[in-house]
């Protein structure tokens, strides 16, 4: 088993899906979340290394979550139903976005940047699926067990072990407590993407979960 990412064909989402979620960014009908990382954010560190780090790397831009409209949720939960039932386990819809951004920093999504409004300590695992791509790879680095964004030294002890480009429609099981980036952004686009998330089963239960799911 890929301890970061595992494709999943069965879940690559149909045109007819595809168009509603498009319709629904294209049309404003999605909402912000509350969830958001920017460089003000990050550059909040009283670290001068991570200012410069992260100054001459990531560009100006965010990270924004946004809820689908109900319409497109409802859609998306109709289409994954069935996999829903089966892990049985709460769960949270979300486009995942990056705008203005030439890389996006290393990171784990369980530490207090990946911290829910709802209290829960960020999520675990989730469904990714590409909505508007422009060939970003997705990394996972092996690391300090205590890893902090704002240490410019823990940023330098990371080994690549993973990467991925998801295209628009395809779709993967993707580990979001292991310590991941973006990279190969082009700054003057957005990336689009649709995680369905879990924050209380880790991506080892959810592969599993997986497997016995598509070989039943």
């Amino acid at each position: 088993m890929n301890p970061y990412v595992t494709t999943t064909p069965e879940f690559h989402l149909p045109n007819e899906l595809h168009e509603i979620l498009l319709n629904d960014i294209n049309n404003n009908t999605c909402i912000k979340a509350t969830f958001n990382i920017s460089k003000k954010n990050i550059l909040s560190t009283d670290s001068w290394l991570v200012k410069l780090y992260v100054s001459i790397s990531s560009g100006n831009g965010e990270a924004q979550n946004y809820r689908l409209s109900e319409l497109a949720e409802q859609q998306v939960v109709n289409h994954f139903q069935d996999f829903l039932n089966f892990v049985n386990r709460p769960y949270k819809i979300r486009y995942k976005t990056l705008k203005n951004v030439r890389w996006f920093l290393p990171h784990s999504d369980r530490s207090a940047y990946g911290t829910n409004s709802d209290g829960h300590y960020g999520d675990s695992c989730s469904i990714y699926i590409g909505i508007i791509t422009n060939d970003e790879i997705t990394n996972w680095y092996s690391g300090p067990t205590n890893f902090q964004t704002n240490s410019v030294f823990n940023l330098f002890k990371l080994k690549k072990q993973e990467s991925i480009c998801l295209e628009d429609k395809k779709s993967c099981l993707f580990n979001n407590a292991a310590i991941h980036s973006v990279s190969n952004c082009d700054s003057s686009k957005q990336r689009w993407g649709l995680a369905i998330s879990w924050h209380d089963i880790s991506y080892d239960e959810l592969v599993g979960l997986y497997q016995r799911y598509i070989t039943k």
